[in-house]
């Protein structure tokens, strides 16, 4: 017991607070209750054990149990991990998408445009994904996939500086289709293709691959401003079929395909192709066309056929709500047939159109 007229309790707490690190295991060994209380005090605050033995057998049996907890406070301690941040400049790339456009993701890679090595090169990610990288300036591509086990599409997300120790994040929105079920797996497809409005600059292309499984899934984006192109089958070039659909980070905007046009299939006159030019088109060209240097109106579409098969002409194709003047071209005819000169067509209207051929 105490004899010093001192208070061991709080001697043992100051000792603890001065930041030495120790455990205080006790056993009482034939003391009386008032000294039980002082040594349960003692082992409190010391973090440890009290251990009562009253004869041989219990004080071995004490000792024992007061042993094996020290040690495993021992292998604790040895096993207890310390935190030490990174000495290497190592930073992160963090890239989040809406959850729906992972469908029609492929892959992801990460380059050194310094000498173009991939530094990773990573299959289709989860909407959420963090990539540890070395200190340095990088170049993101988005890989898009194709049906029919065709190469994956790149989409460039351009280039960012990482520093050490920093997380850079790259916050993509979609593009999500609501498409007529009139032209689902019927629309003549070569590519989907999403441009940025304005520049014309191409940043999605998805390739049809005679499938079309992956035309109309959510497309991953980064913020902006953009424009939506068909490239039918055959056709010469590219039908817009949206303009400045604005995506915002971290968001899904729908874009509503719902009007279009189907040709109805002629039999009698070997036709090879016909163009619908928007109204405002052809008063551009009449406006800016003078004696000497007749102008033609560009199409918005202009359907053809594959060798030998007419059959594409006949199949439903996607155009915006407008007016249009539509053009027949027929095997040995220089010059196309004007069939209609004012065809409207409304939002969530499918044309079937009879020329009459």
């Amino acid at each position: 017991m105490e004899t010093c007229a001192a208070n061991p309790c709080q001697a043992v707490k100051d000792l603890k607070e001065t930041g030495v690190k120790f455990v205080m295991h006790i056993v009482g060994f034939g003391v009386s209750e008032e000294e039980n209380q002082q040594l349960g005090c003692l082992a409190r605050e010391g973090g440890g054990k009290y251990l009562v033995a009253n004869d041989a057998q219990s004080l071995l049996d004490a000792l024992n149990s007061v042993s094996k907890e020290l040690g495993k406070k021992v292998e604790v301690e040895k096993a207890k991990s310390v935190q030490v941040k990174t000495q290497t400049g190592l930073g992160k790339i963090k890239l989040t998408m809406p959850e729906s456009t992972t469908k029609g993701m492929a892959g992801l890679k990460i380059l050194r445009p310094s000498d173009g090595k991939i530094m990773k090169d990573a299959g289709k990610l989860s909407a959420e994904t963090t990539h540890p990288m070395i200190a340095g300036e990088y170049e993101i591509e988005y890989l898009f996939a194709s049906p029919n086990y065709g190469a994956p599409t790149i989409s460039k997300l351009g280039k960012i500086t990482l520093s050490g120790g920093e997380t850079k994040e790259i916050r993509m929105g979609g593009i999500v289709f609501n498409i007529a079920d009139t032209f689902k797996e019927k629309v003549p497809v070569r590519h989907v293709m999403i441009s940025e409005t304005g520049s014309d600059k191409t940043v999605i292309v998805v390739n049809d691959n005679n499938n079309g499984y992956y035309n109309f899934v959510p497309k991953a984006v980064l913020p902006g401003k953009y424009d939506i192109f068909i490239h039918y089958s055959h056709s010469p070039g590219p039908t817009k079929v949206a303009s400045g659909v604005i995506v915002k980070p971290g968001e899904e905007t729908v874009v509503t395909l719902d009007s279009g046009i189907i040709f109805t299939e002629v039999k009698s006159t070997d036709i090879s192709g016909w163009d619908l030019i928007p109204l405002s088109s052809q008063a551009i060209a009449d406006t800016a066309e003078d004696e000497d240097t007749p102008l033609s109106a560009k199409p918005l579409l202009q359907a053809r056929p594959p060798s030998g098969n007419k059959s594409t002409l006949w199949k439903p194709y996607i155009v915006p709500e407008g007016k249009y003047r539509l053009l027949v071209l027929v095997n040995g005819m220089d010059e196309p047939l004007p069939i209609a000169e004012e065809l409207e067509i409304q939002k969530g209207q499918i044309i079937h159109f009879d020329s009459g051929l």
